[in-house]
């Protein structure tokens, strides 16, 4: 299994503000189980390589597919690189994802991962849509 169980982060909400604790301290994703993996797979799809200083080699950079036609070639490009990012420095193994995305509407591609846990033997499953013509990222997971 990969090191995903176990990230810890800081917590931030939907909306990107860090929250804080019942003691008035900024908040962690300790006791949020799957939560700072959740957020670290929201940056990384979010983001392009370059974007975060501290790590200039995390992002999927799906704004190249901006402009793009929205048909079944671009959603197995968009796939592919989704995969490529979840896969990069063991954040996650092929075998603990799933991942579908498909057209649904004239811009824009919805985007489904299901992880797969190894400890409950349950799943978490993120969806997203992704606009081509503003090059938007949405999380859906509310």
């Amino acid at each position: 299994m990969a090191q995903w169980e176990k990230i810890v982060d800081l917590y931030f909400t939907d909306e990107g503000d860090f929250a804080l604790g019942d003691d008035g301290d900024l908040q962690d994703t300790k006791l949020f189980a799957y939560r700072g993996l959740i957020q670290m797979i929201n940056t990384r799809l979010s983001s392009s390589k370059g974007e975060w200083a501290l790590e200039p080699e995390v992002g999927a950079g799906l704004s190249s597919f901006r402009g793009k036609p929205n048909n079944q070639k671009v959603a197995l490009q968009i796939k592919q690189r989704i995969v490529t990012e979840l896969t990069s420095e063991n954040l996650l193994r092929a075998s603990e994802f799933f991942i579908d995305v498909l057209p649904v509407g004239p811009d824009a591609i919805a985007v489904a991962i299901i992880l797969f846990s190894a400890r409950g033997g349950g799943q978490i499953t993120l969806t997203y849509t992704y606009d081509l013509r503003e090059n938007r990222f949405i999380p859906r997971n509310s």
